[in-house]
């Protein structure tokens, strides 16, 4: 995305109300406050599954959206939670839970307990805790002098992160009523879908990310308002993780370090957690795609580092890909 990209702002139409807000392209109609007719078109009960336990991108992209935090932060963190053996390793692309794991989530969720076991691909299992302890039991367990760990409000709150969302990754399905509507506007017509109650909470008693709200009035007023705003959004260090993740660039133990490097050397920076290129972050960009691009294409890289995940698996020779590397950067060289 170019730098003044997100500058480039688009018209919408803001239709807001009592726990009700619709945002829609364009102008599709006049400011001003109205009378909203609504029908429920259904009602349907909904069973959810759970969400996996943490990968090393998962985890980076939920501290940053919950907490703010930037990857290098969550990366030390986890680092200093794996060092006192509160939780397993925190480089990993896997969710694959190991028996150890199991019987963990199965000490603390009792009769709620419904294995999983998620994936069976990954040198490392997934980020998970070790035992069967909520933060509130460190903490207990820390003034008791039974366990030596200090920790900070941060460290707790990943703790409690990583804790909750294995815990639900092992726990029974929710289930949720959910209703659609039609709502007619000056005649214009708007959908909108939420949920409305809770049949069995299931694994959202211990990661809440499920929002229950109201169901909609029959009649109720609305105020129209117009906004200009970016079509192309900014990017978090959420986002970015998760499009690194998506794209195959970089690695569990490499996605806080190409973001921290990247802010360090003046190439971005941030504001209110989303991330603006700088101009010599451009410049760079530019010198290196004219010069060397494909060296720098994103489909070469991801190619890259499957070759050297070849090579850590026995299925490549390191000399080999040493050697194509070494013939491929020459001819570049002597080309110019």
């Amino acid at each position: 995305m170019g730098r003044n990209e997100h500058k480039k702002k688009t018209k919408f139409t803001v239709i807001s109300g009592d726990d009700f807000v619709i945002s829609v392209e364009g102008e599709v109609l006049d400011e001003g406050r109205f009378k909203a007719f609504v029908s429920t078109v259904s009602e349907s009960l909904e069973t959810i599954a759970p969400p996996p336990p943490f990968s090393t991108g998962e985890l980076l992209k939920e501290a940053n959206r919950m907490f703010k935090m930037s990857s290098d932060l969550v990366m030390q963190i986890a680092q200093d939670l794996f060092e006192t053996g509160l939780i397993t390793y925190h480089r990993t692309d896997s969710i694959r839970v190991s028996d150890a794991g199991l019987r963990v989530a199965e000490q603390f969720l009792r009769e709620n307990f419904r294995p999983r076991v998620w994936s069976s691909e990954g040198a490392h299992e997934c980020i998970r805790p070790t035992r069967p302890l909520t933060s509130s039991d460190i903490i207990q367990l820390s003034r008791e002098g039974v366990i030596q760990v200090k920790l900070s409000r941060d460290h707790l709150r990943i703790y409690d992160l990583i804790f909750n969302r294995f815990m639900a990754s092992q726990a029974r399905e929710a289930k949720f009523v959910k209703r659609k509507y039609v709502i007619r506007i000056e005649g214009r017509e708007f959908e909108e879908e939420r949920y409305t109650s809770v049949v069995d909470p299931g694994w959202t008693d211990y990661y809440k990310v499920i929002k229950i709200r109201k169901q909609l009035p029959e009649e109720m007023e609305v105020e129209v308002r117009h906004i200009r705003k970016p079509k192309v959004p900014l990017y978090s260090q959420g986002d970015i993780v998760s499009i690194m993740k998506e794209k195959k660039i970089g690695r569990p133990s490499t996605y806080s370090t190409i973001i921290g490097k990247i802010l360090m050397r003046g190439y971005a920076v941030e504001r209110n957690g989303k991330l603006y290129s700088t101009s010599l972050g451009e410049k760079v960009h530019s010198y290196l795609v004219n010069n060397y691009k494909e060296l720098v294409d994103e489909q070469r890289t991801a190619l890259l580092e499957k070759k050297m995940d070849e090579v850590e698996s026995g299925n490549m020779d390191y000399q080999q890909l040493l050697k194509e590397l070494f013939h491929e950067i020459r001819n570049r060289k002597s080309s110019k």
